[in-house]
């Protein structure tokens, strides 16, 4: 930041003749300074010339007070934003961009938020919409925010979330989409596949998805991934130009295309959902990205990429290993397949072996199926284990041993026939259960 000092002009030096009289020459320039106070610089000037002044006789001539005349003052120049290389912009605004970890609807996902104000982070519907109560984790994994979803859809696909501990780094800024250009660079921030680690992701505006002269979306050429999505494009002075949301190619392109939602398609979904907060349900039925209705429909028909078994052999490799029960090589297989492809609609039945979509995660759903099951039969092991010992105290209850009529009375369910056993102590006590023990002790008299 510059720094901006005043600036001191010196005078030039007065010469003083020698005087007769010193002390007079003296009191002559206070009495000269004492009216440059009250009269200006005019005041100065005779003071000075009277200090100078041989002849005590001569009358003072003291000239008229002119109007002083003031200039206005220069505006200070306005200082142009810093503009950061890729490195300082991840550096300053790092920080400000939250991994977003999901777990809803037999799915674990992960995504990318960024800070909106000292409550608020910004994401994809997509992102969070299995989840409504996503972790958010910092840059160096050091915290862990609990967040709540307060509003979110996917027309277009935008959501938000409230950290009620507030405290988030600084917000990061929209920008104003009119002011971007083609051609102009920008730097993603996010938590992309395959590890979710923090990543930086340069990239050029190549042009926007347009809906008449309304610029909603900016497609880029930066190789973003699964992960990224939710993830704020900043300009070189650290706004918010876009938030990655889509992977899109047409049938004629042969490469992939980021899409990134501008200002002017999310701020004021994003401020409505900030004026009227709700509270959200887990969508277990996601549909990831789509494009608003009422938009251009430059990619209403695409498809790319290999579609069924036999266009590529590594695919096919990853099928056939999921089809023989490699899960690992059914989720493989999914996150490698383009979107629509019957690679994908396999992997998505992790082989045939479940029916609702895994979404990439056989593995993990496997696993909890196997916890399920270790639960239940754990859960069958100790019903029969108590089953067994209230058996042992009815049997030892009858017998005579009251001490465990008295066990049996608190540990059977109410009602049941091991607890009508232990209410009359086997028999012995009607009416006494739980005080077997008391009553064999302490007999009552006879009438």
């Amino acid at each position: 930041m510059a720094v901006f000092h005043s600036e001191h002009d010196g005078g030039e030096d007065v010469g003083a003749r020698p005087s007769s009289n010193g002390l007079r020459s003296i009191g002559l320039v206070l009495v000269g300074v004492l009216l440059a106070a009250i009269v200006g610089g005019v005041g100065l000037f005779v003071g000075m010339g009277m200090g100078m002044d041989d002849t005590p006789d001569q009358p003072l001539a003291v000239a008229d007070p002119v109007a002083a005349t003031t200039s206005a003052p220069e505006p200070e120049p306005t200082q142009e934003p810093e503009e950061l290389d890729n490195a300082e912009l991840a550096q300053k605004y790092g920080d400000s961009v939250f991994k977003v970890e999901t777990a809803g609807c037999q799915v674990e996902s992960s995504g990318t938020a960024w800070v909106l104000d000292n409550q608020h982070l910004v994401t994809n519907w997509h992102v969070v919409s299995n989840d409504p109560t996503p972790e958010l984790v910092s840059r160096d994994g050091r915290t862990r925010l609990s967040g709540t979803v307060i509003g979110g859809h996917l027309e277009p696909d935008v959501a938000v979330i409230r950290v009620d501990d507030g405290g988030l780094p600084d917000p990061l800024p929209w920008a104003e989409t009119d002011d971007l250009r083609e051609g102009q660079e920008v730097v993603s921030l996010g938590y992309p596949a395959p590890r979710g680690d923090f990543a930086v992701t340069p990239s050029t505006i190549i042009s926007f998805q347009r809906s008449g002269s309304t610029r909603e979306a900016i497609r880029g050429d930066g190789a973003l991934d699964r992960g990224n999505s939710g993830g704020p494009a900043l300009t070189r002075t650290g706004e918010v130009a876009g938030v990655a949301t889509l992977m899109v190619q047409e049938a004629s392109q042969l490469q992939m295309v980021p899409l990134l939602f501008t200002t002017d398609a999310l701020r004021a979904s994003v401020d409505k959902i900030l004026d009227d907060p709700q509270e959200v349900d887990a969508d277990c039925d996601p549909t990831f990205g789509t494009l608003p209705d009422d938009w251009a429909p430059d990619f209403d028909d695409w498809s790319f990429g290999p579609q069924a078994y036999g266009d590529d052999a590594s695919l096919d490799a990853l099928y056939d290993a999921c089809a023989a029960g490699d899960l690992g090589a059914c989720d493989d297989l999914w996150w490698s397949s383009a979107p629509g492809s019957d690679y994908e609609a396999f992997a998505m039945t992790c082989g045939g072996r479940v029916g609702e979509g895994a979404y990439g995660n056989c593995e993990l759903q496997a696993e909890w199926e196997q916890q399920e099951r270790d639960r239940e039969a754990e859960e069958r092991r100790q019903a029969e284990a108590d089953a067994a010992a209230l058996a042992a105290l009815a049997t030892a209850c009858r017998g005579g041993d009251m001490q465990a009529c008295d066990d049996l009375y608190w540990a059977a369910d109410y009602g049941s026939p091991e607890q009508a056993v232990a209410d009359d102590c086997g028999g012995r006590y009607p009416g006494d259960g739980g005080m077997c023990v008391y009553r064999e002790q302490n007999p009552r008299p006879s009438p």
